[in-house]
């Protein structure tokens, strides 16, 4: 249960305590480090969706981290402000009454599980090396000595990742004013907003692609 006391570090308390360090945050500094924590986030997501794209099959590690770094931080910069106008969108058919600073704080500060999850690439490429940046399934064919300790891994990365909603549902809830459930039915909300977007946009731009290309990627 989230008590009254002060939050003295964000980064710590926000695991425990999402709704108190987030209404703090708001009522003090709605900017602080949204920006930063949104670049890093989106670091961290965009390194491991590269992995999953059989990324280290055709780049170096090098490679692989500076585009990452790169595109996943402009990425996450952008959907941190896409997202936050959706959850204020959508959050209004549900009552809430945020303003896009403090849904952005919300966004932002909901992602520092997914930043704390960087910490899992240190054992990861120690085991790993290069094949870090290769698939899941891949890398088990290539270690399936290390088959235990990748599952464990996969696990934690599993149980960070479900933290880090109930995090997300609690800051947005706390600062639309209404539960935790509401607040995860906004964001509920707001990614089906964004997935029907995504897929009109590219219904609309295949129409104008020579039906050889789209065939293409169906194959692929």
């Amino acid at each position: 249960m989230e008590s009254n006391q002060p939050i003295r570090n964000p980064w710590t308390s926000i695991w425990t305590r999402p709704g108190d360090t987030i209404e703090q945050i708001v009522k003090t500094n709605p900017k602080n480090s949204v920006i930063v924590l949104a670049a890093v986030s989106g670091f961290s997501e965009f390194l491991y969706q590269l992995s999953e794209l059989n990324a280290g099959g055709h780049f170096n590690g090098a490679q692989i981290a500076i585009f990452a770094l790169i595109a996943g931080s402009i990425l996450g910069v952008v959907m941190l402000y896409i997202l936050a106008g959706l959850l204020r969108w959508s959050g209004s058919w549900l009552g809430g009454n945020a303003s896009p600073e403090h849904l952005r704080a919300a966004v932002s500060w909901a992602n520092v599980p997914t930043i704390w999850a960087l910490i899992l690439w240190i054992p990861r490429i120690a085991l790993l090396g290069h094949d870090a940046f290769l698939p899941a399934a891949m890398v088990v064919k290539r270690a399936p000595d290390l088959v235990g300790t990748l599952w464990w891994m996969q696990v934690v990365q599993l149980v960070i990742g479900i933290w880090a909603l109930i995090i997300f549902s609690r800051c947005v809830g706390r600062v639309q004013h209404f539960s935790a459930m509401k607040g995860f039915l906004n964001i509920l909300l707001s990614l089906i907003i964004l997935m029907l977007c995504v897929t009109a946009m590219f219904s609309v731009v295949s129409m104008f692609l020579p039906a050889s290309f789209m065939q293409g990627l169906a194959v692929k």
